[in-house]
This record gives structure tokens, C-alpha cells and sequence, in this order.
């Protein structure tokens, strides 16, 4: 159980940061290469991974662990790019919240 629960983690870990390094990439000031190539590789790591955990858990778990992403990159990007939270992103994660509970309850 506590390695389904590190991998998970880290599942989330390198699929938000790839997220992160590739919208950092898209910044018109940056246009640096190495964080797109960078940011990319963590989404193949990312697959692999997600490849694994699948044979390894339940598929419906998985996708409350997919989800937990949504979550995960709206912080970091409010956190590290200093985006504004609007009521939609605020209307969207409370429905990603809500559907991780209806999910695990039911």
C-alpha cells in the first residue's frame, strides 16, 4: 500500500511539473528549448509510470489519482506564475473535488 501511495505521489509530482516546464517554455521571454525538451521527458516518465500504476491498482482509483492533477497545477501556477484564481477556475476545481468524493464515496 505505501508503495501505491509514493508512486501515485510521484506520478503527480512529474506530470505537474512537466506541465509547469512546458508552460514556462511557452513564455514569450524564455523560449528556451531545454525546458520544453525537459518538460516533455516528464510527460514520458509520466506515461510510464501511469502504465505501471495502472497494472498495479484499480482502475477507478486511478482516476481520482489523474484528477488530483487538475488540482495540483492550479496551485503551482497561481504559486509560481502568480496567475489570478477566477471563479471558473475556482467553479472547476470545486467540481474536480466534488467528483473525487462522489467517486470515493460511492
Amino acid at each position: 500500500m505505501t508503495q501505491i501511495i509514493l508512486i501515485s505521489f510521484f506520478l503527480i509530482v512529474i506530470n505537474t511539473l512537466g506541465q509547469v516546464f512546458l508552460k514556462k517554455a511557452a513564455d514569450k521571454s524564455t523560449k528556451k528549448v531545454y525546458l520544453l525538451v525537459f518538460g516533455y521527458s516528464l510527460f514520458f516518465i509520466a506515461i510510464v509510470v501511469s502504465f505501471y500504476l495502472m497494472k498495479i491498482i484499480e482502475l477507478k482509483y486511478f482516476t481520482v489519482i489523474m484528477s488530483l492533477i487538475y488540482i495540483t497545477v492550479l496551485l503551482s501556477s497561481i504559486y509560481i506564475f502568480k496567475e489570478s484564481l477566477n471563479k471558473y477556475k475556482i467553479i472547476g476545481t470545486a467540481l474536480v473535488i466534488l467528483g473525487i468524493i462522489i467517486f470515493i464515496g460511492g
